[in-house]
């Protein structure tokens, strides 16, 4: 025989075992009310827009992989990291970006010859 459904439209468990204990204070006892009304000024939009939020913008998503670096090459990844005000994702792709820069003369080349061979 299959097992009816519980019905917890009229009195709710939970709240039965809530109001046994106590009511709960609506803000916990350390904080005051003038502590939560405080609020943080934002900060205004930059009028430059950053290569990686502009790409965000246009619909390209970013691509994710693993890749596997000797422990003390993370180690100084996280340390540049640190230096640089940033995470190791981004110095990442900072790093690579200017690698692909300094080597955009060889990748173009190498597009053309393979349009050449495959076409």
């Amino acid at each position: 025989m299959p097992r009816q459904k519980r019905d917890f439209k009229g009195d709710n468990p939970a709240l039965t075992f809530l109001s046994s204990q106590g009511a709960i204070p609506a803000t916990p006892p350390h904080r005051s009310s003038a502590s939560t009304a405080l609020k943080v000024p934002q900060e205004e939009p930059s009028t430059g827009r950053e290569p990686k939020r502009q790409a965000l913008l246009d619909g390209a998503r970013s691509k994710r992989f693993s890749m596997a670096v000797q422990p003390s090459l993370y180690e100084d990844l996280e340390l540049a990291a640190i230096l640089g005000r940033t995470n190791i994702n981004d110095l990442c792709n900072k790093i690579l970006t200017e690698y692909i820069d300094s080597n955009q003369e060889k990748i173009e080349r190498f597009r053309e010859m393979s349009k050449e061979f495959f076409d």
